[in-house]
């Protein structure tokens, strides 16, 4: 992980880098007020375009199909607290 790490550091730049962190810490803000709710198996894509110095990058929650919250009502019959 920490070699992916350096090398995101390295084509992204500082400057994404810092606003993909502070991107990470709203959306986990976020989610932090987002009482009751559950995510499993859910996934970040990151995106921005290497060739342009300029362009902003985007964090995105995708692949969250198993969500749940209190008081949901599974498939299977079971009330989820």
């Amino acid at each position: 992980l920490s070699l992916f790490l350096l090398h995101f550091v390295r084509v992204a730049g500082r400057i994404r880098t810092a606003a993909l962190r502070a991107q990470l810490a709203e959306l986990h803000a976020t989610l932090d007020e987002a009482n009751g709710y559950r995510f499993f198996s859910s996934s970040l894509l990151i995106a921005f375009d290497a060739a342009s110095p300029d362009s902003p990058i985007q964090i995105r929650i995708i692949d969250f199909a198993h969500t749940s919250f209190n008081g949901f009502k599974g498939f299977d019959g079971i009330t989820y607290q």
